[in-house]
């Protein structure tokens, strides 16, 4: 795993979360790397979502299923960020 990425992704989240309504699309947050000049290689998203799910850091929530956006973005919802994310 892209542990910068990851570093990245959870920053992010951090930011984004408390304005997020309770519902934080990944591609919200490969926009914002991408903006940031970050490389997203395909399924490294996904990947970081599915490890921080494992750990109970997020709960997702995913749509009709997309291919291609699952492999740019994971194509999910953030629909839950533990505190302990949060307070990192």
């Amino acid at each position: 795993m892209n542990n910068r990425l990851r570093d990245f992704v959870v920053q992010i989240i951090r930011q984004q979360w408390p304005a997020s309504g309770g519902r934080l699309p990944s591609e919200t947050v490969q926009r914002q790397l991408l903006d940031m000049g970050e490389d997203v290689p395909e399924g490294a998203m996904t990947e970081i979502f599915d490890r921080l799910t494992d750990r109970g850091l997020i709960r997702t929530s995913t749509g009709p299923v997309n291919q291609a956006a699952t492999l740019a973005h994971g194509a999910v919802d953030i629909i839950q960020v533990a505190p302990e994310l949060l307070s990192r």
